[in-house]
């Protein structure tokens, strides 16, 4: 056996838990050395950082209610529990359990071993009702209402299931909770001139996005053609440009509850030769201008329906 002391750690795996449930995370650990702390730990921001949720001290307490312990050879077999009460879907995701032993050789060191777990807390739906249809047919509609976590929620998976006797095995339907990331833009027409009116159209994502985001369309620098400070809608389209926008860069925000992206364009301008120079009106456009705003809506609800 080594001089530094012997030690190892473990924690009792999880079943997944329904939100309001009380968990206890249990962790053993066995060694032949003197105790020195142990620290839990809930881990957020991807592994970056851990918040400490219980700590103790053999240096300033006595205290082992916490810990249930018996004598096996010359071995301290122990248990750590650390009790979440009423868990919520935000309180998902990695904990940790770190144990700390005097070196037998050098007192004034700590021998360190760790383990960890990962506990699913799942939210079952907030309603669900089933409508009958005229040709015969049942509409089954669950209801999931949540808030979102960025940290916990983006690419998670979530799925309905429905059995009934009528069915030869359980029909399930799945959703992933995506941010967007790189936002596809087409400018038509491609050569635009003075006088054209151009359209600017979001079409798509690098990745399949969901729940719909919200785009918004600034002008870098200044405002758009209307006056406008934003534009809120997938596609921007300014009424008969006139020359002045020639090299004017325009962003699209594109945004969800799971996070937001960024995506820039550039406007070039050509002359038109049927638009003679100094014709344009004194605003600097060929003749008046008119706008609209297409509104999006978009609800932290998740509806899977199944027919």
């Amino acid at each position: 056996m080594p001089l530094a002391g012997y030690l190892t750690v473990s924690i009792e795996p999880l079943p997944p838990v329904v939100v309001g449930d009380s968990v206890t995370l249990k962790c053993n650990f066995k060694t032949d050395g003197r105790m020195r702390e142990i620290v839990w730990y809930r881990v957020t921001e991807g592994g970056t950082i851990r918040q400490k949720i219980f700590t103790f001290d053999a240096m300033f307490s006595t205290n082992y209610s916490h810990m249930e312990n018996y004598r096996r050879r010359e071995e301290l077999v122990y248990q750590s529990t650390v009790r979440l009460s009423e868990v919520r879907i935000a309180d998902s995701g990695p904990y940790e359990c770190h144990v700390g032993i005097y070196d037998r050789a050098a007192r004034e060191k700590v021998v360190l071993a760790s383990s960890s777990v990962l506990l699913n807390v799942m939210a079952p739906p907030t309603s669900i009702s089933v409508a009958p249809v005229s040709d015969g047919t049942v509409e089954a509609r669950a209801t999931l209402t949540w808030t979102l976590n960025p940290q916990i929620d983006n690419e998670a998976l979530f799925s309905c299931e429905v059995k009934h006797p009528a069915l030869s095995m359980p029909m399930q339907a799945e959703v992933t909770l995506v941010a967007p990331k790189g936002p596809k833009i087409t400018m038509t027409p491609t050569r635009a001139r003075v006088g054209d009116t151009v359209r600017i159209l979001v079409q798509g994502f690098q990745n399949e996005v969901f729940p719909e985001p919200l785009f918004t369309w600034t002008r870098v620098g200044s405002r758009l053609l209307d006056g406008s400070a934003e534009h809120d809608g997938k596609e921007l389209v300014l009424e008969r440009v006139p020359a002045e926008l020639q090299g004017s860069m325009y962003r699209c925000t594109a945004q969800n509850p799971l996070g937001s992206t960024d995506t820039h364009t550039r406007l070039i301008v050509f002359e038109n030769p049927n638009i003679p120079r100094g014709t344009e009106d004194s605003d600097g456009s060929v003749s008046s201008r008119c706008s609209f705003r297409l509104a999006l809506a978009l609800t932290l609800t998740v509806i899977l329906e199944l027919t």
